[in-house]
């Protein structure tokens, strides 16, 4: 007899009852609203792609994530706490898909309740192409310029290549990777460095390979110097033959190292033609030869011969002049007088 009077009890003034119980949790729900905040956090998007394709460009690099919940729980969340992705795993052929866009909450916003995450656009547009690889040469960029006499000579870049990763259309049209700047400025001696790759197309992958080592060569620069009216000495022949030619001059260009030619002068005799042994009178084309040339070698010679007369002197004959007799001396006289006296007494007695 209990139970049928305490549910003629509850149903009682039933309408009223449905409309206060109704209220009562309208009541709730807007209390609840009222105290629950929004937050919005922008997310970039990841790309998994392990498979024959990648991706070659999307329609959206960036998702909104929407986060609704209590104030004290929502405050401290940041876009390291969600991760939004697009698998194309299952893709195979090049083409253009629409993908959703999925979304993983962090350790840290698992755990809050009363969460509500949403994320926008909920699809995106994605177009795929064929993955491939190739090994490409690096070059060194270089920038400035070594110290004064000074040039760049060899550059090896150990490994000279590395394989790239990526879209067959975008690694069959790269020809070449680049390493980072390298500076030459007032160097003067040979050195050795690590630098990076430069990845200039995102699309591009080297994972085997981010840095390379870069030995370079620094020499001293050469040049090539003219010297105009260089002197050019005559050996001349021995008497009596002689030269009688006016004084010999030819431009002469030097080849050598910046800093060995640049306050150089050409030390006088250097250059000359040799007819010391000639012993006949006659016109010879003799080469103009060199000596002493230590800070450059010579290239040019103009003229590098000359056309030279030797000639042989008149000798006048040696004339002997007469040797003068001495005179008589006094004692000499007297003698001469005895004798002929003695000569006449030697007469008379006969």
């Amino acid at each position: 007899m209990m139970l049928p009077q305490r549910l003629s009890k509850l149903f009682e003034n039933w309408p009223a009852k449905l409309i206060s119980l109704v209220a009562a949790i309208l009541i709730y729900v807007f209390y609840q609203l009222s105290i629950l905040e929004t937050k919005n956090i922008a997310v970039p998007i990841s790309v998994y792609e392990n498979g024959n394709v990648r991706v070659m460009s999307m329609q959206d690099k960036t998702a909104h994530v929407t986060v609704k919940g209590l104030r004290e729980n929502i405050v401290s969340l940041e876009s390291v706490d969600f991760k939004t992705y697009i698998d194309i795993n299952s893709l195979t052929e090049e083409g253009e898909y629409e993908v959703p866009v999925k979304m993983q909450l962090s350790d840290n916003a698992t755990v809050l309740e009363n969460l509500e995450v949403k994320v926008t656009p909920a699809v995106i547009k994605v177009s795929v192409a064929e993955y491939a690889s190739a090994y490409v040469p690096v070059s060194a960029s270089v920038s400035g310029s070594p110290a004064h006499g000074y040039e760049l000579g060899d550059v090896l870049i150990e490994p000279p290549s590395v394989k790239i990763y990526g879209p067959k259309d975008i690694v069959s049209s790269v020809d070449h990777l680049i390493t980072g700047q390298i500076s030459l400025n007032d160097r003067s001696e040979s050195f050795v460095l690590e630098t990076d790759i430069i990845n200039e197309n995102d699309m591009i992958e080297f994972p085997e390979f981010h840095r390379v080592s870069v030995s370079a060569g620094i020499i001293q620069s050469t040049t090539q110097k003219v010297y105009e009216n260089v002197p050019v000495t005559v050996l001349k022949p021995s008497e009596p033959y002689y030269v009688d030619v006016p004084e010999l001059y030819s431009k002469i260009t030097l080849q050598g190292t910046v800093l060995n030619l640049e306050n150089y002068i050409i030390p006088r005799n250097t250059f000359y033609v040799d007819c010391s042994s000639i012993t006949k009178e006659g016109t010879y084309l003799f080469s103009v030869k060199n000596s002493r040339i230590r800070n450059g070698e010579v290239t040019g010679i103009y003229p590098d011969e000359f056309r030279i007369t030797v000639k042989k002197a008149i000798q006048e004959p040696v004339v002997e002049e007469p040797v003068a007799e001495e005179p008589e001396t006094e004692l000499d006289l007297e003698a001469a007088v005895i004798s002929t006296a003695g000569g006449e007494v030697q007469g008379g007695s006969e």
